[in-house]
């Protein structure tokens, strides 16, 4: 498995110098991998991830065996270890012997044979200790950020707003792998016929609703014949839920604000019935076509698309019966799928992504018609971002709350998302 952890080792020194997500990087890394096995990808994708998703508790095993502190170890030296400590933590089917062995060998093999040794004797003290590893006292923010890995302002900041049983929720949900969903395209097929043939497919359902589907994790996806011939997308619960709020109808005119990746555009035109007809916007012009090669393949025709900033996105006033504003956010709802959120983020970049949201809807209120729906849906929690931002609107725009929704990350495995939707009068 040398390769695989080479391969992983790659992937971890890339996300910690760039400012993609991990999961780009890592889809980027393994489509370069032609002839590799879909077990072997499998094995990195998890390794990645685990790494990433644990970082802080690994970092914390990593210490109890250093004689050098975790923040002057060479990085390289440190993601070498971090990726053994989680094989040896997490990863029943790896022999601790293997995992040390791979270990020292890509260290010599990456010019660091001076620190084989280091590399060695920290893995069999991690070996030695594992059933005696020293943790902060139980029911404190400090024990949350370790066992968890979440930056001890976010645990903070999750017990003051939402009590200490909501953090220990938000923060064991965020440790966890999530479960993936897919949004049914009723255009061609129902939920349960797609169950079918998905289990066909070697994919089992967990749960098959109205529309969406659970199921236990796949690999290559992408390369499904289901997928290929248009019967579903990936699509989260919550994701739904936002246009299960919009609530389009056939015939109506939808503008869908922040479109990409385009999951939300594309379960409004299967609930249009494909008639109608929805604008998509982003700024990302790449990004649109992508989506347009997705509505092809899912075969919807009723979506135009638009490279737009959304803060310049007025245009022509009431001409939308249904608006969505997706707007970007903090993202902590998703940091289960996304776990490298979790160090990136800070408290001024929830202020300034507050600020971004409110330019949004100032620029955007007045392309709904009188009567109209706004859906304003955050895949985040913070109260800057949610009803903070949903009352600042309301005192100063024509609208009124039909309702409001907000879910905190918990073991179900369904993200952490905000949703407020508003009828203009």
């Amino acid at each position: 498995m040398a390769n695989e952890r080479e391969l992983a080792l790659s992937v971890l020194s890339d996300i910690e110098r760039n400012m993609e997500s991990e999961n780009q990087i890592l889809k980027r890394a393994l489509d370069k991998e032609k002839n590799m096995e879909p077990r072997q990808k499998a094995f990195i994708t998890e390794l990645t991830n685990g790494c990433v998703r644990h970082r802080l508790l690994l970092d914390c095993i990593i210490s109890q065996s250093s004689t050098i502190p975790v923040e002057k170890i060479e990085p390289l030296i440190l993601n070498i270890l971090r990726c053994a400590a989680y094989q040896m933590r997490f990863m029943d089917k790896v022999p601790a012997r293997a995992a040390v062995f791979e270990a020292v060998s890509i260290a010599k093999a990456r010019g660091f044979a001076h620190l084989s040794g280091f590399v060695n004797g920290v893995l069999r003290g991690i070996d030695r200790k594992r059933e005696s590893l020293k943790l902060p006292d139980e029911g404190t923010p400090e024990r949350l950020s370790i066992m968890y890995s979440f930056p001890m302002w976010m645990v903070r900041y999750f017990i003051e707003h939402f009590g200490m049983d909501a953090a220990i929720s938000i923060c064991k949900a965020g440790a966890c792998r999530p479960a993936i969903n897919i949004c049914v395209n009723t255009l061609k097929t129902s939920a349960d016929a797609l169950a079918e043939i998905l289990k066909d497919e070697g994919m089992q359902a967990l749960s098959v609703g109205a529309c969406g589907i659970r199921i236990s994790h796949a690999h290559e996806m992408a390369a499904k014949k289901s997928f290929l011939d248009g019967l579903w997308h990936v699509m989260d619960e919550s994701s739904m839920m936002a246009v299960d709020a919009l609530d389009p109808q056939s015939g109506e005119r939808v503008l869908d604000i922040c479109a990409a990746p385009g999951g939300k555009t594309f379960y409004c035109a299967y609930k249009m019935k494909n008639a109608g007809s929805i604008l998509s916007q982003d700024i990302s012009e790449k990004k649109l076509k992508e989506l347009k090669k997705s509505a092809s393949r899912l075969g919807i025709s009723i979506i135009e698309t638009k490279a737009i900033d959304a803060r310049m996105a007025s245009g022509i006033a009431e001409d939308a019966d249904r608006l969505l504003i997706d707007a970007p956010c903090s993202g902590l709802g998703v940091a289960g799928r996304k776990p490298g959120i979790k160090y990136t983020k800070t408290m001024d970049d929830i202020r300034s992504l507050s600020e971004l949201q409110r330019q949004i809807l100032e620029s955007t209120w007045m392309r709904v018609k009188k009567g109209g729906i706004l859906v304003y849906s955050l895949c985040t929690y913070t109260s800057e971002e949610c009803e903070e931002n949903t009352d600042w609107f309301l005192q100063r725009f024509p609208f009124r709350l039909v309702f409001k929704e907000k879910n905190l990350p918990c073991s179900d495995g369904r993200d952490g998302f905000f949703i407020a939707k508003l009828e203009r009068i």
